[in-house]
């Protein structure tokens, strides 16, 4: 028998080709737990929700929102998760810069797999459009590592989203070399990611610890189209003994 644990991590860019394409790719993916940003609440001029509108349409009944861009009048934008797992309390950890929180955050919560609890971990960092945004950037995932690391050492940690920076970078080197998280792709590389987007120029990540290792892992824009970027998807095998996993396929 086989253990498997499946994450599936997009940035949706607010729905921007509506939700069907985005609730069909997340149902294909049959996905145990889902890591989104860029997700809208109330989103103009519609008023959705659109984290609870994506836990009705997918069947991932649990679901936990955080802020963390105002964006203009009627509504906001942040970062979610979705869980067939019952969701423990969710805590926002901004990213800090001197003495203020900037429009940047985590969404961190936990699940209980098989009696062993399991942090989860939504993120996205400031993109590089201004200096100002830029230097957010490298403070969000410089403390992104840090905060990893707050973490019980002995629970498994899933830590996904866009981060923003692409592997050169001098934030994600540093972040990979100190946050304890083995980064999925480069275990397990997507052997067909398609011509959308080059895996080795990547900005969205999923990256963890505990006693897995990766199975699968796909890195794809989905068709019909139902975002600007392409989803992260990676299928973890446990390591533990059968009698102590959580989800068995034969």
């Amino acid at each position: 028998m086989t253990v498997l644990l499946r994450i599936l991590c997009w940035n949706i860019a607010e729905g921007m080709f509506g939700l069907d394409p985005v609730a069909e790719h997340i149902r294909q993916k049959a996905p145990d737990i889902v890591l989104l940003n860029e997700v809208r609440w109330r989103r103009w001029p519609f008023g959705k929700d659109q984290t609870h509108e994506l836990s009705v349409k997918t069947g991932l009944p649990y679901y936990s929102f955080g802020r963390t861009v105002a964006t203009g009048l009627s509504g906001y934008k942040g970062v979610a998760v979705l869980s067939k797992y019952h969701l423990g309390p969710s805590r926002m950890h901004a990213v800090v810069r001197g003495q203020r929180k900037t429009a940047f955050a985590t969404l961190a919560t936990s699940v209980m797999i098989n009696g062993v609890r399991h942090e989860i971990l939504s993120t996205r960092f400031a993109p590089h459009n201004t200096a100002d945004h830029a230097m957010e950037n490298r403070m969000g995932v410089v403390q992104a590592a840090e905060l990893a690391r707050t973490f019980n050492p002995s629970h498994p940690l899933i830590f996904g989203g866009d981060f923003n920076a692409r592997l050169h970078t001098d934030q994600m080197k540093l972040f990979l070399s100190t946050c304890g998280l083995t980064e999925a792709q480069r275990e397990c590389p997507d052997p067909s990611p398609g011509p959308c987007w080059d895996p080795e120029d990547r900005i969205d990540f999923i990256l963890y610890r505990g006693e897995y290792k990766v199975r699968q892992m796909e890195f794809r824009c989905p068709e019909p189209q139902g975002s600007d970027h392409p989803s992260v998807f990676v299928v973890l095998e446990s390591t533990r003994e059968p009698a102590q996993a959580q989800r068995q396929v034969s």
